[in-house]
């Protein structure tokens, strides 16, 4: 019998950090080439399809409500952060910047390593209080 065992091929990037002198990221420049077409072979199926780009939402917000506490707080609710990113374009994993979804999703990945990883993501995401 035959068995085909499927190969992962992970992307490259290219990146740029600045570390303050604990080791905490203060800015960074990410960019990784062709990461929309990888997510999409992974996932199997086109992020630009209308379940997959509202179970990234509701993710987004369930995330975003339990990481930005306090004077973070971002959203009165998950359902007022749903409503409001709904009206958000989804963007595009290749083009990770702007008010869009996309954007909004890589800084929220970021938050497990810094809560506020810097004012440039905050400003790159157009996000008002939870800077990530």
């Amino acid at each position: 019998m035959n068995v085909i065992i499927p190969l992962t091929v992970l992307p490259s990037q290219v990146a740029f950090w600045k570390f303050d002198e604990h080791g905490a990221v203060l800015k960074y420049d990410a960019w990784i080439p062709n990461l929309n077409d990888w997510i999409q072979a992974s996932m199997g199926i086109s992020i630009s399809n209308p379940q997959v780009e509202m179970e990234t939402i509701q993710q987004l917000c369930a995330v975003t409500q339990q990481r930005c506490t306090g004077s973070n707080t971002q959203w009165n609710s998950v359902e007022e952060c749903v409503s409001t990113l709904s009206q958000k374009p989804y963007g595009n994993y290749d083009e990770a910047w702007g008010d869009n979804i996309v954007c909004r999703t890589i800084h929220l990945v970021l938050t497990q390593v810094r809560p506020q990883v810097s004012s440039l993501s905050h400003q790159a995401c157009l996000i008002t209080k939870c800077r990530y």
